[in-house]
This record gives C-alpha cells, sequence and structure tokens, in this order.
C-alpha cells in the first residue's frame, strides 16, 4: 500500500502508547483468536514465472485484490496486489518497465514475469500469532494484507483488512462518519484512465470519485475496474497498433462505476461500515445538513475507527 493516505489517516488515532507499545481499542481482545480461526485458507495463487497477464485473470476471475505467489510445495514468494498491477500499467514507476523492456507494446509487457511486479520482501505473519500481532503489522507496513505462514514458511493463507473489519464490526462506535471523513479525491470522467491510475497508486486508495464537467460526483474509478478491463481482455479492443497506450488513453468514464453512497456526518460509523459490507462499497460521501458532500470515508478509515482507540 502506498503510504501518503495510510500516513494522513493514521494520525488521528493514539496508535502507540507512551511507552512506544501499540495501542488497540478494547473490541480488538474481545474478539481475540488465532489465525488458524480468521484467516482464509488459500484458494488461488501464482508463481514467480507466470504471467503478469494470468495474475490479472485470476484477480478478475475470483474477485481477488492479492494473490500470493509461491514456488515449489507451497512455499511463500511474496505478494502480488492490484496495486502492483496498476502501478505497473501506468501508475506509477513500474510503468517504466513497460516503455524500457517492451516497448509499451502491450502484450509483451503482460506477458512480463510476476516476479517482476511482485512485493519480493513482503511482511507475513505465523499463523500462531494473534490478532493485536496482526493488526501491528498491517499498519507498521501500511498494507491491507497479510500472508499466513507456518513455521516452515509453508502458507496456510491469508488475512486482510476486510476481513478484520467484518470481525470487528459493531452496530454502534460511537463515531461519527463526519469525525473521521478525509477531502474527497476526485478525477475527471473525460481525463486519461492513465490519470486515474495515477492518482489511485500515489494516494494509495483503491476507489476515488469521478466528477464530469460541471464539478458533479458522478462515480468512482475503482482497482477492481481497471483488473476487471485487462482481465476480461476488454482492453483488447482498445487496441489497434498494439500499444498499452492505447488503453491508457481511453477516458475514465468508459471504466467508471456508477455506484454512489451518501451517509449523513451525524450516522455512526457503525451503520456506515453496515452500508459498505451490504452494497460491497469500497468509499462511500459524508453530506451536511445541506446535503453538500464534505469528505469520503474509506475502508481503511473503518479499519482504524474499529481497532485503534480514537
Amino acid at each position: 500500500m502506498g503510504s501518503n493516505y495510510f500516513r494522513s489517516r493514521i494520525e488521528g488515532y493514539r496508535w502507540l502508547r507512551s511507552d512506544g507499545k501499540p495501542s488497540f481499542s478494547t473490541r480488538v481482545y474481545r474478539v481475540e483468536k488465532e489465525l488458524e480461526r480468521l484467516a482464509k485458507k488459500i484458494l488461488v495463487s501464482v508463481s514467480q514465472t507466470s504471467p503478469v497477464l494470468d495474475a490479472i485473470e485470476k484477480m478478475y476471475t475470483f474477485q481477488e485484490e492479492q494473490l500470493l505467489v509461491l514456488h515449489g510445495e507451497n512455499n511463500f514468494s511474496g505478494l502480488v496486489t492490484s496495486e502492483n498491477v496498476i502501478d505497473y500499467l501506468g501508475g506509477g514507476e513500474l510503468y517504466n518497465i513497460v516503455m524500457d523492456r517492451h516497448g509499451g507494446e502491450i502484450h509483451s509487457a503482460l506477458n512480463e514475469q510476476v516476479k517482476t511486479i511482485m512485493i519480493k520482501e513482503s511482511p507475513f505473519v505465523y499463523i500462531n500469532e494473534k490478532l493485536p500481532d496482526v493488526i501491528s503489522s498491517m499498519i507498521k507496513n501500511k498494507t491491507r494484507a497479510l500472508p499466513v505462514l507456518y513455521k516452515d514458511n509453508t502458507v496456510y493463507g491469508i488475512i486482510t483488512q476486510r476481513d478484520i473489519v467484518m470481525l470487528l464490526a459493531e452496530k454502534r462506535t460511537g463515531v461519527k462518519a463526519g469525525e473521521i471523513c478525509s477531502p474527497i479525491i476526485s478525477v475527471n470522467s473525460l481525463d486519461p484512465l492513465i490519470v486515474g491510475m495515477k492518482m489511485l497508486v500515489q494516494t494509495s486508495l483503491d476507489s476515488i470519485y469521478v466528477k464530469n464537467e460541471m464539478d458533479q460526483i458522478i462515480g468512482t474509478l475503482d482497482s477492481s475496474g481497471i483488473v476487471q478491463l485487462f482481465g476480461s481482455h476488454e482492453a483488447f479492443k482498445f487496441v489497434k497498433k498494439g500499444y498499452l497506450t492505447e488503453v491508457n488513453s481511453i477516458p475514465i468514464k468508459d471504466v467508471m462505476q456508477f455506484n454512489i453512497e451518501r451517509v449523513y456526518k451525524q450516522v455512526d460509523m457503525g451503520d456506515v461500515i453496515s452500508k459498505m459490507f451490504n452494497k460491497k462499497l469500497k468509499t462511500v460521501l459524508v453530506t451536511d445538513e445541506n446535503d453538500e458532500d464534505i469528505g469520503m470515508i474509506t475502508f481503511d478509515d473503518a479499519f482504524f475507527v474499529l481497532a485503534l482507540p480514537i
């Protein structure tokens, strides 16, 4: 996960005690369990030598934001995420590989091995560790997912930020939406896709808002939508000369989703989180008494509200 948004959101929480040790909300200790009961067993993975397109296709088919990278008999090599994919396809520094090594040619670039874009020294946790250990590692390493390993470094599964939010969710948190929302991050619907990809990588978000030429919010650009574009092979219909820039030049409106939801600033975060799960949202807008949009809430915010003392 990129650090900009994460760092700005963690500042309002009492994450470290005066002695430097992590501080967690009481709900973390109420549900404390070992990872064998919390983590998802590995269902889908890729190898270091798998083509990048294979990883994208699996993310799309299995609706996964992260894939474990394995070698040999279930041995852990690293992690590849939708953010790594978007970084490589045009959003970040990995895009230099596409241009320098592959001359921007889309089929050659998508045939690059996963090991080129994966997180090679990915943080992980062992299966006997407890929930506070997991939360601490996620925050320190600025990641939304952690591989779960046996002591011999073979893989048991993975635990995600979303899993923890679901585990800790309560109807009432005592925190209002307006207290923790952040400024709305958006792009224009007519901007080329690469502009949205760069914004996703720069902010470390997996969903940003899309505005029209009248500055009205009309939808979202999600990491999953970009994965779907390539994983479904729909991207190839835009390719006439064989270059990735042909896809990256399409307007964001051709890839955006129209799933906008709003909550009033006085609504408890418990209700906000419930809505996000029920409607499969990555972000919601927060409004004031005049129905004006004043901010946005992401799953990062839900994670911090539930896991840390405010």
